[in-house]
């Protein structure tokens, strides 16, 4: 995924992390396979991206942001995790970012639709 599509996919979370909150909830992005999660005290948002992740991660929302914020522009971004650690490469530019141990983000349910084919 381009980098400048990525962060304007990302910008709403700008709002929701709370870099002072005490719980690592609302402090964090969520990683896992196909789409991206944050939250506040007052709100879940869950963004589909294809960011190439197979696993969970959670990191920082403000420091993620940060960093998505000075990549380059238009170029190729690619993550992969180890060792919990998301490492992140982006034309010249390259980096990683320590995750935090985050038990139960919340998660927004589906509800079937009644009536629908």
């Amino acid at each position: 995924m381009l980098s400048s599509n990525l962060a304007t996919l990302l910008r709403p979370y700008r709002l929701l992390a709370n870099k002072h909150a005490l719980s690592p909830i609302y402090r964090c992005l969520q990683f896992t396979p196909g789409k991206i999660l944050g939250c506040s005290a007052s709100t879940v948002l869950e963004t589909k991206c294809d960011h190439g992740l197979a696993e969970t991660i959670c990191v920082d929302a403000t420091a993620f942001l940060t960093i998505l914020s000075s990549l380059p522009e238009a170029k190729e971004v690619t993550f992969s995790v180890t060792d919990g650690v998301l490492h992140w490469v982006c034309g010249p530019a390259k980096g990683r970012l320590a995750s935090l141990a985050v038990d139960d983000m919340p998660t927004i349910t589906r509800r079937a639709i009644r009536g629908a084919h």
